[in-house]
């Protein structure tokens, strides 16, 4: 990467991204939390769940501490880290090999700042760097993303708690479901950051299930939620040109929007199914990951997802036509005491700023 390059690319993320507040903003905020987590390359999932933390914590400020940040928000964490109310663990299936700025969160810690995790995906811990262990023997805050997370943290912290997906900050029972009874609409979602087995039997028996719909009249959409997705879906619209291309989701509101307006939705990408989800349009989950099964795991619907070498068509079909039969009444009771409960640990590590 040449020198163009990389100050286009410093400049992008410190200053368009819309990821850190101005001066005024800083000085005169109460309270000011690390977030540690993704975010950078206009990835819808990272970008959800970081704005679930902002909605979560309003009105202090959420700050990423990064590589690439505007000048003033690096002098900031550099002279004023007694300024930090406390540490933000994000979502995304971050506790794992890879631990970013150990010293700093360190510091943040030995400054008494209590952790706050936000739905956060935990690995197996024999990959994990061993970082995270010091950071965890703490008193956690906040929870989990779901089951499986819990048991990957037990032996090391049998207490923690599950609080579902950051981006359950943003479910509303009043709106949930409320999707247009008429529709015609499929919405489809293909993106993976690594291929995974059986990804190509899966995509093609995905590609027939969109033909098929095709041949019945409905109006098929594909959803990207990164740039790898739109590349897929460029592909797959050359041999379906009746496809209508979406772009990624600038926000919550307008992945929302879509969903609502949708009467099926089947993709790879987890925030695409949590969006789903969170909108109340039925959907089939092609759990790539073992991300995927946690999350369904935390509000009941694993018969809603499957594993990309059980995918084909006629699973993909039997998930369209049944799809008046998910037990939205009982997920979304889950979604409603996952808010609550993130809601009521935000209170209570609030309270706790500045105790070890």
């Amino acid at each position: 990467m040449g020198i163009y390059e990389k100050l286009k690319r410093y400049y992008d993320e410190a200053y368009c991204l819309g990821h850190f507040p101005s001066r005024r903003e800083l000085s005169a905020a109460n309270h000011v939390y690390f977030y540690y987590g993704f975010l950078g390359d206009r990835n819808f999932g990272d970008e959800l769940v970081f704005d679930a933390a902002r909605l979560l914590f309003s009105p202090d400020i959420v700050l990423p501490v990064r590589r690439r940040m505007p000048a003033h928000v690096a002098l900031f964490t550099r002279m004023n880290k007694n300024r930090f109310s406390g540490i933000i663990v994000g979502g995304g299936t971050l506790v794992g090999p890879s631990l970013y700025d150990k010293a700093f969160f360190q510091e943040l810690i030995d400054l008494g700042n209590p952790v706050f995790m936000h739905g956060t995906g935990i690995q197996k811990m024999q990959v994990w760097n061993q970082g995270w262990k010091a950071f965890l023997k703490r008193k956690i805050f906040g929870g989990v993303r779901g089951p499986m997370s819990v048991q990957n943290m037990s032996g090391l912290k049998n207490d923690i708690k599950i609080v579902g997906d950051a981006a359950f900050a943003f479910f509303d029972p009043a709106t949930s479901g409320v999707t247009d009874p008429d529709s015609r609409t499929v919405l489809i979602n293909l993106g993976a950051h690594d291929d995974f087995e059986k990804i190509t039997e899966a995509r093609h028996a995905l590609e027939a299930f969109v033909a098929q719909m095709l041949e019945v009249g409905a109006n098929v959409e594909f959803l990207p939620c990164h740039s790898i997705d739109i590349e897929l879906g460029l592909e797959l619209k050359q041999r379906y040109p009746s496809i209508t291309m979406l772009k990624v989701p600038a926000n919550f509101a307008e992945a929302n929007a879509h969903f609502r307006r949708a009467t099926f939705a089947v993709g790879e990408r987890l925030h695409f199914v949590v969006t789903a989800i969170l909108s109340g349009c039925p959907f089939l989950s092609l759990n790539y990951a073992k991300k995927h099964e946690d999350m369904l795991l935390s509000v009941g619907l694993t018969e809603s997802g499957l594993s990309p070498k059980d995918v084909t068509q006629e699973k993909i079909r039997i998930a369209f036509d049944r799809r008046d039969k998910i037990d939205w009444k009982a997920a979304n009771k889950k979604l409603s005491e996952f808010r609550a409960t993130q809601r009521q640990q935000m209170s209570q590590f609030r309270s706790r700023q500045g105790l070890t």
